[in-house]
């Protein structure tokens, strides 16, 4: 999976990639399984495990909290 290539050896909860990035590597900003808008008004669309939130040209992909 594209976006968790780029946490898989990174212990952070989420790390900055470029959209050009993610472009070159094949994944597609339109096909998403759901979204969620943080507490902070930023929209986050997951990919299963893996979210995204769109900042310009940067793209900060983050780990999916875990469900209770």
């Amino acid at each position: 999976m594209i976006l968790g290539h780029f946490l898989k050896f990174n212990e952070q909860e989420h790390i900055q990639v470029s959209n050009t990035k993610l472009q070159e590597m094949g994944f597609k900003f339109k096909y998403h399984t759901h979204l969620e808008i943080s507490e902070s008004g930023e929209t986050c669309l997951y990919c299963y495990d893996f979210g995204i939130i769109p900042n310009g040209d940067e793209i900060k992909v983050i780990r999916c909290r875990e469900q209770n």
